[in-house]
């Protein structure tokens, strides 16, 4: 059976995944769900986050069980695993994009985002003086992530939010036809997200062909809340 590696997004942390993780736990799968460098609990400091060093976190996960993975990233981090994907392309049976950035080769989180006219995240970022990181407005970050998740899940959601580095932002994919390109792709694009919009998802689902698309009647964080919707597609793609 394959372990499916969970990898967060930006400004949160592997305590995103607490409610799918449990629950595919509970269908029997075997799940790891850890914080990026900077992240949740990790204290690494955020001048000294680098793309690569996502990357090698992720890698290292991978290389601490046996057998094939599944990698699973959501938002940014669909760069992190497509980038994994090319240093241990024969550990990984499929590589799972849930409204995340599905980079070509040359392309960084900036240049996608740049390219989405519909994403309301550039319009409620706050930025630090030496616009070395940046942070959602905590005021707004409902409009933007958590639309569908309740005043109380909101409230935590707001507690737990960190400022994200820059410079990953910036840095461009590596990426081969000979190793990340020849890993299934499956994309589940989020009908009602306005982080990264159904258009921009399926700008780069189409120009990075998926094997399967997959949508969901959800938010961009829906699943932090209520993984019931995300849970039913993995166990239908991945049976225990």
């Amino acid at each position: 059976m394959s372990t499916i590696i969970l990898v967060h997004g930006s400004w949160h942390g592997a305590w995103c995944w607490s409610d799918l993780a449990r629950r595919l736990a509970e269908k029997g799968h075997s799940v790891l769900a850890r914080d990026l460098p900077g992240h949740g609990e990790d204290k690494t400091a955020l001048q000294l986050l680098t793309l690569e060093g996502y990357v090698q976190s992720v890698i290292a996960t991978i290389d601490s069980v046996k057998g094939p993975v599944i990698l699973l990233g959501h938002s940014f981090g669909g760069l992190v695993i497509s980038q994994a994907a090319e240093y241990r392309a024969n550990r990984i049976q499929a590589l799972v994009y849930l409204s995340a950035y599905l980079p070509r080769n040359g392309e960084s989180a900036s240049d996608l985002t740049m390219q989405d006219k519909d994403s309301r995240v550039p319009s409620h970022l706050l930025f630090a003086d030496d616009y070395s990181s940046f942070h959602i407005n905590p005021e707004t970050v409902e409009k933007v992530f958590y639309e569908d998740c309740g005043p109380e899940n909101l409230m935590l959601a707001k507690s737990r939010l960190q400022p994200e580095a820059m410079g990953p932002f910036r840095e461009k994919a590596r990426l081969t036809d000979a190793n990340f390109g020849s890993i299934e792709r499956i994309y589940m694009t989020t009908l009602y997200d306005h982080a990264i919009s159904p258009e921009l998802q399926k700008k780069m689902y189409t120009l990075t062909p998926c094997e399967q698309v997959i949508s969901l009647r959800a938010a961009h964080c829906t699943f932090v809340f209520d993984s019931e919707e995300l849970l039913s597609r993995l166990v239908q793609l991945f049976p225990a």
